[in-house]
């Protein structure tokens, strides 16, 4: 069995882009944990910390957030975010590790992003994957996602679950379909493939 490791700038980050790779890894019997940087704007924490927990309680996977608000992320300390990188890492011993894209706009996503391929350095980690959070106009390069999970199975799970945060705009842009098969889509999640060890 696998361990996961996904870091999420934002609460909702982990859902919209790899809901449904969560939901389809879980029930595989692997172990997923999700990292949450930041905790919300000032006027909604308590709301998407609640919504948060309760998906990852009902996905049954483990999770942890820490206290940082939203889009204050780009402004700490490099070596403290990457500190909590690693630590994470460490503490967990992942397999695979997944993080918000170094393409995206949201400069949270990006200094994340960078973090992570800084505290990753010197662990035992196989893979790193960079995640693809689809929301309209948020990627730089879309076409840089070679790599797609087919969450087919999974995809009237991870809408239920994202209702759960109220506090967003969410709707079914946070869906992608690929490849018509015998009439029906194929529903993906996208990550690009950063470095392998295997």
């Amino acid at each position: 069995k696998m361990k996961i490791l996904i870091f999420g700038a934002h609460m909702d980050d982990e859902t919209i882009g790899l809901g449904g790779y969560i939901l389809r890894e879980v029930s595989k019997g692997n172990q997923v944990k999700v990292v949450s940087l930041c905790n919300g704007r000032r006027y909604q924490t308590q709301k998407r910390t609640e919504a948060f927990e309760s998906i990852m309680t009902k996905i049954g996977c483990q999770y942890k957030h820490y206290s940082i608000f939203d889009t204050t992320l780009y402004k700490e300390n490099i070596t403290y975010i990457t500190g909590i990188v690693f630590d994470e890492i460490y503490d967990f011993q992942p397999d695979i590790v997944f993080s918000p894209s170094q393409y995206d706009l949201h400069q949270d996503h990006k200094f994340l992003a960078e973090c992570v391929k800084i505290g990753i350095r010197k662990t035992e980690v196989k893979k790193l994957y960079q995640y693809k959070i689809p929301k309209s106009g948020d990627i730089t390069q879309p076409q840089i996602f070679e790599t797609r999970f087919d969450i087919s199975s999974f995809v009237a799970q991870k809408l239920e679950l994202l209702k759960e945060y109220t506090t967003e705009d969410i709707n079914n842009e946070f869906i992608e379909s690929v490849n018509l098969v015998d009439g029906f889509p194929t529903y993906v999640e996208c990550a690009k493939l950063i470095f392998s060890k295997e």
